[in-house]
């Protein structure tokens, strides 16, 4: 079973990055299912769900994508330490998300979650933690446009 896992995971980085969106999806959304029947470490099935995500977001189904990462943080939040860096891509992942589909208020509340987390491994003046920033304030103001690079 584990090996079947592990070459779906394998098909589906092909596919993802051959752009196709639904063939990486439609194989994500059964390993998803594989991953929790095998009881699989909460590690593993977040990085899926977060994978799962991001192609709903390349796809545009917003619905879909909020749903995965939501999944991401309810699985991994419990097992993870305060400031993992994981959470915090976790966390960014749901506040583009929020922010693409227009969900602003949530969006920038998680968003200063993961910046925070962010900041706190990586400094305040970290270039990466600077555009995140750029990023709340423009989910503060009401900007629509792309959080989550999905090229």
């Amino acid at each position: 079973m584990q090996n079947e896992l592990l070459e779906m995971q394998e098909r589906a980085r092909q596919l993802k990055a051959t752009g196709d969106t639904a063939g990486a999806l439609r194989i994500r959304k059964q390993l998803e299912e594989g991953l929790s029947w095998c009881g699989a470490e909460p590690l593993v099935r977040a990085n899926n769900l977060n994978q799962i995500a991001f192609l709903e977001m390349r796809a545009r189904n917003f619905a879909g994508a909020e749903r995965a990462a939501r999944g991401c943080l309810e699985i991994y939040g419990p097992v993870a330490r305060e400031v993992a860096e994981r959470i915090g891509t976790y966390k960014w992942m749901l506040a583009g998300v929020l922010a693409e589909s227009q969900q602003f208020e949530e969006a920038s509340r998680v968003a200063g979650e993961a910046i925070e987390i962010f900041a706190k491994n990586h400094g305040y003046d970290d270039g990466f933690v600077v555009d995140r920033r750029t990023d709340l304030e423009a989910m503060r103001n009401g900007q629509v446009r792309e959080y989550i690079d999905v090229s």
